[in-house]
């Protein structure tokens, strides 16, 4: 058995390893008790040693998080394709009870490193941005990080691009600072403001930094928020909105399926009766992450949607992630116009009316009514 690390830490931190080589897989969790799960993954290393994992941390936010209980679980590795096969080894929605119990994933993302970074315990300040020009701007954290080291402060700085995640991640890139405590991090940002020469080389950098869309942040924000107190709960903008009035009207072109985002993953809700996805075999559960050859990770639930949209008649590859099953299951589906028949009603026994309602859209009124009288009809 390998030795095996768990780092602990306030803020991210990785084993040290010469990056940009490797990358880390998260998962962005809601932890009902921080320091138990932590205690729980320190006595049950051989999850992370079962899918090839070098080094694994745990990073809790203590300043400025979203939710109570903000945290992520990072595997790292020595490759994309190595971080990439533990994705397949590991379901984090399908694991033991005990974890389970302890925290509610969010969703999960890899990570690629952009510049060397020394991964070790410490205190980090974070900064989801947009660039314009990643090179140069891991050209000028090089140099900023060595002009902090110059002038005192035990500051490493890392650059990192997600590579699929969750709709916070999509389009940004994370800068990492790190010290080895709240307060040396402090102390260099105190520097800064007080006119240290190396602050030109930041003010510099901010040339290859795109201002972030506010309503994007404020959207993904507000998701996040939604999903963390329930399952069922998501919010919709504008654009999303719009789209989901194609579905309520109750006849849209596609493939017959509810579907919701979990875990940066599209998830089915359930099938809807006597449609492509229901008589292919797509079962509620399914989690799908291809699309033909486009992968789901990082897209948003909008994006998704649109992917199995098409003409009708024209086919479709879906791949899906199954609970109980190893391997991923692929199924190719015919699109067809899906006419929503949200209501459906049965005779049974001493003229008791069974009337199942299994959606709503705006002919679930009248179809409703439609049932009832012709249950009134047959009665005996």
């Amino acid at each position: 058995m390998k030795n095996f690390r768990l780092l602990c830490l306030l803020a991210l931190s990785l084993n040290i390893m010469s990056a940009p080589e490797g990358a880390f897989n998260t998962l962005m969790v809601k932890a009902k008790d921080v320091n138990g799960y932590i205690n729980f993954m320190k006595e049950n290393p051989e999850v992370f040693e079962s899918i090839g994992s070098d080094v694994a941390g745990v990073c809790v936010t203590s300043l400025g998080n979203d939710y109570p209980g903000q945290m992520f679980v990072w595997n790292a590795f020595p490759s994309i394709e190595k971080a990439f096969a533990a994705s397949d080894l590991y379901d984090p929605m399908n694991t033991s009870s005990d974890f389970k119990q302890l925290r509610t994933v969010m969703y999960a993302a890899t990570f690629k490193p952009l510049k060397d970074f020394e991964l070790r315990p410490g205190s980090e300040r974070l900064w989801r941005i947009k660039l314009n020009n990643w090179q140069k701007y891991v050209e000028k954290m090089t140099e900023l990080e060595k002009a902090l080291n110059d002038a005192g402060h035990d500051i490493r700085i890392g650059v990192f691009s997600p590579i699929g995640g969750g709709s916070a991640e999509t389009g940004m890139f994370h800068l990492r600072a790190v010290g080895n405590s709240s307060a040396e991090t402090g102390a260099a940002i105190d520097d800064y403001f007080s006119g240290a020469s190396w602050g030109r080389v930041w003010d510099a950098s901010q040339e290859y930094v795109d201002e972030v869309d506010q309503s994007e942040v404020m959207d993904a924000a507000i998701n996040g928020v939604l999903q963390s107190l329930d399952p069922y709960s998501a919010y919709m903008n504008p654009e999303i909105f719009e789209e989901s009035q194609t579905e309520t009207s109750g006849e849209f072109g596609g493939l017959g399926i509810e579907v919701s985002m979990e875990s940066g993953v599209v998830k089915v809700i359930s099938p809807i009766d006597d449609t492509p996805a229901s008589r292919a075999g797509i079962k509620a559960g399914d989690y799908i992450v291809k699309i033909n050859d486009t992968q789901v990770q990082g897209k948003s639930l909008a994006e998704a949607v649109d992917l199995m949209r098409g003409p009708v008649g024209s086919g479709i590859e879906l791949t899906i992630r199954r609970r109980g099953e190893k391997k991923a299951l692929t199924f190719n589906i015919t699109r067809e116009i899906i006419q929503i028949a949200s209501v459906k009603s049965d005779l049974l026994e001493d003229n008791i009316g069974y009337i199942r309602l299994t959606s709503f859209n705006d002919n679930s009124g009248k179809q409703i009514e439609k049932e009832i009288k012709k249950l009134e009809k047959n009665k005996i």
